[in-house]
């Protein structure tokens, strides 16, 4: 009887083998799913990497296009800002010469009443001069 409980039934041992050799294949069969997801995710994963980097070079020409426009644009602006600044100054010029001859015109037609008044009203004196 030792003798048959020390060697063990050989469709047992099989029954056994059959039961791990499945077991192994469904874990086999997750590992490759897991695999495949794993793969799938991987790929997702690259396609957007490229999305993106194809969106930052897209940009990076953008940016690139603008600062040449910028720079390309820099003197309009400061001739712009020059012909603004020279206006200025010829308006103000400008304002200060016709300053000056509105107060010689003044001066002219001080002098006129002065010399109108004289001759107006020969015994008053001279008014005091307004300044």
């Amino acid at each position: 009887m030792e003798e048959q409980v020390d060697r063990k039934d050989p469709s047992h041992l099989y029954a056994s083998l059959q039961r791990l050799q499945q077991l192994q294949a469904k874990r086999a069969e997750g590992v490759m799913s897991a695999c495949g997801r794993v793969e799938r995710e991987v790929r997702r994963a690259r396609v957007r990497v490229r999305d993106l980097q194809n969106t930052a070079d897209s940009l990076a020409r953008e940016i690139e296009v603008i600062q040449t426009q910028v720079a390309h644009a820099r003197p309009e602006v400061v001739v712009a800002s020059r012909e603004a600044r020279l206006r200025r100054v010829m308006t103000c010029t400008d304002l200060t010469s016709q300053s000056k001859t509105r107060q010689s015109t003044i001066q002219d037609l001080q002098a006129q009443l002065d010399a109108l008044r004289l001759r107006t009203f020969p015994t008053l004196s001279k008014p005091p001069p307004t300044q």
